[in-house]
């Protein structure tokens, strides 16, 4: 409700996600229903949930590339990726990128009654603006490493 159509979302969940949101665009960043992150050669496991099947690939860089207004961090509800192996091979190379470190800042939206989303709000973005006014900003986790 606090994004326009078309701004485009990263999220590891790419089925129940984009099926409650069907006006935003969204990339997969496990490459199940992307096409370039399934086909990237990834060589060895460098995250904990790689060993997971359909949970190997990512592209962080390729993300980055896309200039996604929000990226979600590992589950549907987010994460704020203080430890950048602890989740996806996409999130850790996003996490630790200079790149995203200086345009995204993570920000906390409270769904519901016990569940808080957390995402990255791309700084230069009107879309993720927008969508920070209803949430708050969050100190990043490399603030602190």
């Amino acid at each position: 409700a606090h994004l326009p159509p078309g701004a485009l979302v990263v999220t590891a969940t790419a089925g129940s996600t984009p099926y409650h949101a069907p006006h935003l665009a969204f990339i997969d960043s496990l490459g199940l229903n992307d096409r370039h992150i399934a086909r990237r050669a990834v060589p060895h496991r460098l995250t904990l949930l790689q060993v997971l099947p359909g949970h190997r690939k990512g592209d962080g860089a390729y993300v980055l590339s896309r200039e996604p207004d929000v990226v979600i961090i590992g589950p549907a509800e987010g994460d704020l990726g203080r430890d950048p192996r602890g989740w996806f091979l996409g999130d850790l190379e996003l996490l630790t990128a200079p790149a995203f470190q200086a345009r995204y800042r993570p920000h906390a939206f409270m769904v519901r009654r016990g569940l808080t989303l957390i995402a990255y709000l791309r700084d230069d973005s009107l879309a993720a603006q927008q969508l920070g006014d209803a949430g708050a900003a969050m100190l990043a986790p490399w603030d602190s490493w």
